[in-house]
């Protein structure tokens, strides 16, 4: 068997694997396995082909490789198990309520030293200045810094 159709089987052997990957299971088990036979044909390929030929082979394998990975990647984009939601809420969004220093509300939970308030309608989290504070006592504002809600027990 010629050098050359054995480089041509290698490489295709390589391309069919990346076909595989791409259009059959996408696990990347395939696809690293399809790049190291295609490397092995390449370095075959300048081994017994010479420059001229094996440079003509390492633009092909980009060439095909290139194509079959930009239609892949656009399948995949379009298929079922890509993520087709936009995540658009946001994390940490500070909601004062309209309160100020000195509002007086409850205390829903222990603040140790976070936990929950109710002031008027609105519960929120508050924090206290590294005391503890039980349950279900009377609570003033003693400061809003930094997206918190510092309080003390009333």
């Amino acid at each position: 068997m010629s050098p050359l159709l054995i480089v041509i089987a290698i490489l295709l052997f390589g391309t069919l694997l990346f076909i595989a990957e791409v259009f059959l299971m996408p696990s990347f088990i395939l696809g690293k396995i399809g790049f190291v036979v295609t490397i092995v044909g390449l370095a075959f390929a300048f081994y017994e082909l010479g420059i001229l030929y094996g440079s003509i082979c390492v633009i092909a394998a980009i060439v095909i490789n290139g194509v079959l990975l930009y239609i892949g990647a656009d399948r995949i984009s379009e298929s079922k198990m890509a993520v087709q939601t936009v995540v658009d809420g946001k994390v940490n969004e500070f909601v004062d309520f309209g309160l100020k220093v000195g509002d007086i509300g409850i205390t829903l939970t222990d603040l140790r030293p976070e936990g929950k308030a109710i002031f008027g309608d609105n519960r929120v989290s508050v924090w206290s200045f590294n005391e503890f504070i039980s349950a279900d006592k009377n609570i003033n504002i003693v400061q809003i810094k930094d997206n918190k809600i510092f309080v003390k027990e009333a």
